[in-house]
């Protein structure tokens, strides 16, 4: 398992090219203690760093197996 290394994070951004989702995604970048950030959404960020990794998706939405995945996971960790 890749795990990251103490004291550092590791985030899933998803919509990283929407205004909310932007400036989450730019703040991130920008943090030391965060190694890696990933982003998921339909179109490319238009940003370059190191720390960034992009996922395009085209289909993501409601009718997608990500999209359901990504919402019951979501809901499941709410029940805490």
């Amino acid at each position: 398992m890749n795990t990251p290394a103490t004291g550092y994070v590791r985030l899933v951004i998803v919509g990283g090219t929407g205004m909310v989702g932007g400036y989450a995604l730019r703040y991130a970048l920008g943090l030391p203690a965060v190694e890696r950030v990933t982003s998921i959404s339909r179109r490319k960020t238009g940003i370059s760093h190191p720390k960034l990794a992009e996922v395009l998706h085209h289909q993501f939405g409601p009718g997608n197996a990500l999209y359901r995945g990504f919402t019951v996971a979501v809901s499941r960790s709410r029940r805490c």
